[in-house]
C-alpha cells in the first residue's frame, strides 16, 4: 500500500499529546523515579532536535522560532545555591566555586547532599530564541586537576542521553566531560574536612529542569494554536 501524507493538523495534535506525555513523565520523576529522566531526554530530543535525516516536531508545526523559557540562575557556584536543612553542620567549604550548575540546587539535609531541580519559580523564567536557549552553557566545571573550565549545554545533555547513554542505545565512546557530570564528587564539597559525595548526580535533575522549561514553552505555544 502507498504511504499517506500527514497534514498539519496531525502534527498539531501530536504536539498536544507530547505536551501531556512530557508532563506525565515529570510527575513520575517527582514521585521518585529519577531514571525516567532518560525518557524525558528522548522526548525533548524529538520535540526540538533537527538533523539532516530527521525533523523535530516543533519544526513540523513551524514553531521552532518561538521563544523558549530559560530558568537558569546567573551564577550557582559556591554556597549560594545550597539549601541547608535538618542538622546544621559547621565548616562547610566549597573546594572550587568556579563550578556552576545553573539548573539545579544542592540540598543539604541531615549530613547528606542531593541535587534537585530549581523548580517552577515562574518569576525567574526568561524568554530566549531557540538557539540561544539550546546552546547556552548550563554547567561549568574543571576536569580533575585541570584549570580549564569545561561547559555543557542543554543540547549536549539532551542529545548525549537520548542518543548515546540509554535513550536509543549505549555508545562505546562518549564525551569525557559528560562522564564527569555523572560523578557524585563533582561538587567539590567538604564538611568538617571530609570530602562529601552526593546521593545522586546532577545530570538527571538538570534534565528534569529542562523539562520544566519545555513544558512552559509548549504550554505557551499550544495556548496560541
Amino acid at each position: 500500500m502507498a504511504d499517506i501524507l500527514r497534514d498539519e493538523g496531525y502534527f498539531f495534535e501530536a504536539l498536544r499529546l507530547s505536551y501531556a506525555r512530557l508532563g506525565n513523565k515529570c510527575k513520575y520523576y517527582d514521585a521518585g523515579d529519577e531514571l525516567i529522566a532518560i525518557d524525558i531526554a528522548v522526548q525533548i530530543r524529538t520535540l526540538v532536535y533537527d538533523t539532516e535525516k530527521s525533523v523535530s516536531l516543533l519544526s513540523r508545526v513551524n514553531k521552532k522560532e518561538s521563544d523558549f523559557f530559560d530558568s537558569s540562575t546567573e551564577h550557582s557556584g559556591g554556597v549560594n545555591n545550597i539549601l541547608i536543612t535538618g542538622d546544621f553542620c559547621n565548616n562547610i567549604v566549597i573546594a572550587d566555586d568556579n563550578r556552576e550548575f545553573c539548573l539545579v540546587r544542592k540540598w543539604f539535609h541531615d549530613g547528606k547532599v542531593k541535587y534537585i531541580p530549581l523548580g517552577n519559580n515562574h518569576e525567574r523564567f526568561r524568554k530566549k530564541p531557540f538557539d540561544a536557549w539550546w546552546k547556552q552553557a548550563i554547567c561549568r566545571f574543571p576536569l580533575g586537576d585541570e584549570k580549564i573550565q569545561y561547559e555543557l549545554t542543554r543540547m549536549d545533555l539532551i542529545t548525549i542521553v537520548a542518543n548515546k547513554d540509554g535513550g536509543a542505545h549505549f555508545d562505546k565512546m562518549v564525551s569525557s566531560k559528560f562522564v564527569h557530570y555523572k560523578r557524585t564528587d563533582i561538587l567539590g564539597l567538604t564538611i568538617n574536612g571530609r570530602c562529601i559525595e552526593t546521593e545522586n548526580v546532577p545530570l538527571y535533575p538538570t534534565i528534569r529542569q529542562i523539562a520544566s522549561e519545555m513544558l512552559q514553552t509548549l504550554g505557551s505555544i499550544i495556548s496560541q494554536l
